[in-house]
């Protein structure tokens, strides 16, 4: 069987800009490119210590081909591991982000998780391993 390994989260934004900002000042993210696809679409690529974050803006509905919708769903949530769930939640409140979901112990795994919303209403789970 071959090897899959996780590579990347893509979003899209109708500010990816602006977005990215957001990602830069609650999780210390940097910006790694900032560019255009072929279509024109604006494209932000960000790291969060080596996780790759994509941002695009949205598809024109006129340059999409019938498989690749102009609305995608399906991402319910991502997550992100902490070492130190209470100094993390401190800080992204310290920056004005509120929590949906305060630090609990989920039932199924144990972990410590909390959450938060994301521009552009993405959601993102905290997580700190038991």
């Amino acid at each position: 069987m071959p090897h899959f390994s996780y590579d990347h989260v893509h979003l899209v934004s109708a500010d990816p800009v602006k977005a990215a900002g957001w990602y830069e000042r609650a999780f210390g993210a940097k910006t790694i490119l900032v560019g255009k696809y072929p279509d024109g679409g604006d494209r932000v690529e960000l790291s969060i210590q080596g996780t790759r974050l994509l941002i695009r803006s949205p598809r024109d509905a006129g340059q999409s081909s019938d498989d690749v919708p102009k609305s995608r769903r399906g991402l319910e949530h991502f997550g992100l591991k902490v070492d130190d769930m209470n100094a993390a939640v401190a800080y992204i409140k310290s920056k004005g982000i509120k929590f949906l979901e305060e630090p609990r112990i989920s039932l199924p795994s144990g972990n410590t998780v909390a959450f938060l919303m994301g521009p552009d209403n993405v959601m993102i789970e905290l997580v700190k391993g038991k």
